[in-house]
């Protein structure tokens, strides 16, 4: 709700998908999000509790589809920022809360040429 708000009130054209499973080298993946806006793709898995072993998981995934480490992001409910942070250093991921997804994607969609 809140990104389709924040595409709504930056104007900003996109195509959504969401839930859904996606069949990629004899695998099947249920992905949260995906969109393509402003030409940009982006992927948000949503998690709440235990999370650590989908890491690479998902780092493996981000690779497969050719994205950009800020363009997957691993959304963790409760985490505290300087976590994200920290794990968002560590890891070939983007972690964000659900505090500050929006501004890391207004960083990404916003920029100025």
């Amino acid at each position: 709700m809140k990104l389709q708000k924040f595409f709504k009130k930056n104007k900003i054209p996109n195509a959504t998908l969401r839930s859904f499973t996606i069949h990629y080298n004899s695998n099947d993946n249920e992905l949260d999000i995906f969109f393509i806006a402003n030409d940009i793709p982006v992927c948000i898995e949503c998690k709440s509790g235990e999370f650590r072993y989908d890491i690479h998981k998902y780092s493996k995934l981000r690779k497969q589809f050719k994205l950009e480490k800020t363009q997957f992001l691993l959304c963790v409910l409760g985490l505290e920022e300087r976590i994200t942070q920290g794990l968002s250093s560590t890891h070939d991921l983007t972690f964000v809360n659900e505090t500050n997804f929006l501004n890391h994607l207004k960083s990404l969609l916003l920029q100025t040429p």
